[in-house]
């Protein structure tokens, strides 16, 4: 008989390490990879080598209350959207602007931020408008858009820049003598690093900031909108926002 009980005992055991296995695999949280340009203070940053800002506490937040875990990517903003649409990444956040060319490419969740774009100068060069300038934009985000169709009835030289850093460079240089960029970054960004720096000009449309999803990846859209509209409720948003 003993012959017997011995492999039956062994397999007992083999299942029950089977199970604490399983189990404790499935505590494991799945990762959430979240596409990212960290180069707005004190939205989106990068704080010795540590992501940092509201848009990095807002989707942590986010993704925790599903249950999940947070990767970032680091990418260029120009090619940050690419990145969703390949499904390089599952979301991307970084003042995202919703226009109808970004929603043909991918889907946006409920808004989360509200902002303009502006037209900002040194004020003692006594530029009062765009007309005969040379002006700078960042690649891909709406205020290329925007210089774009003020070409129409400006004429002003636009130079074109992959990051903030090189476009807040070349202005630093005299290569261009005007910027338009986002209101939120002239605000935290450029005004406290120079404050002789002014608005010459405020687009009168409002931007509606939000995080982008793959087209086909409507059950995550549903759960983060799921997600913001709870934390509007219980106040995290509120409390994140005004950090």
């Amino acid at each position: 008989m003993l012959k017997f009980k011995i492999p039956i005992i062994l397999t007992a055991f083999l299942v029950l390490i089977s199970g604490c296995l399983s189990n404790s695999e499935s505590l494991e949280k799945e990762t959430l990879v979240v596409g990212i340009t960290p180069e707005i203070y004190p939205i989106n940053y990068m704080n010795s080598g540590v992501h940092s800002g509201f848009e990095i506490e807002y989707i942590t937040e986010i993704v925790n209350r599903m249950n999940m875990k947070p990767e970032f990517r680091v990418y260029e903003f120009m090619n940050l959207l690419n990145a969703v649409e390949t499904d390089r990444v599952d979301c991307a956040i970084s003042l995202i602007t919703i226009t109808p060319e970004r929603e043909e490419l991918v889907m946006f969740s409920k808004s989360y931020l509200n902002t303009t774009s502006v037209h900002v100068v040194d004020k003692n060069t006594g530029i009062e408008t765009l007309d005969k300038c040379t002006v700078g934009v960042i690649k891909s985000t709406v205020q290329d858009e925007c210089a774009t169709k003020l070409k129409e009835n400006y004429e002003f030289t636009l130079y074109k820049y992959r990051t903030t850093a090189e476009l807040e460079r070349a202005f630093d240089q005299g290569k261009v003598n005007a910027m338009i960029v986002d209101k939120l970054y002239f605000e935290y960004v450029l005004y406290p690093k120079n404050n002789n720096l002014t608005s010459i000009f405020e687009c009168q449309n409002s931007e509606n900031i939000s995080i982008a999803v793959n087209n086909e990846n409507t059950e995550l859209l549903n759960d983060i909108n799921n997600v913001i509209t709870e934390m509007e409720e219980d106040g995290t948003y509120d409390n994140l926002k005004n950090k």
